[in-house]
């Protein structure tokens, strides 16, 4: 971490998610990490399930719950910022479903 006072230079990010996928109607949970150069509290978490509903509003909690209704292939996708604005933006597949 630099202190307040130091430049700052352009910062770097990485994200990952954990996905616990249920089965349809359940709540599945995804668990998104974010790892930055230069750290910064105060991040923030926005999903996308990829399954047509809406982008979430940006969430202080790292863990989003949905529910899936249709089977089928989804791209998860997480945009995770941090204080500083430093995004790292994520997708990942996930079956739902029985196929």
């Amino acid at each position: 971490r630099c202190s307040p006072d130091a430049p700052r230079t352009s910062d770097t990010a990485t994200a990952s998610i954990d996905a616990d996928v249920k089965p349809l109607g359940q709540v599945s949970y995804f668990t998104a990490e974010m790892d930055s150069a230069y750290g910064g509290d105060g991040m923030t978490f926005r999903w996308d399930f990829g399954d047509g509903t809406a982008f979430t509003n940006a969430y202080k909690s790292a863990t989003a719950g949905h529910t899936y209704t249709k089977a089928g292939t989804y791209t998860v996708r997480v945009e995770a910022t941090n204080a500083l604005g430093t995004k790292a933006i994520l997708m990942t597949d996930i079956r739902s479903g029985r196929f």
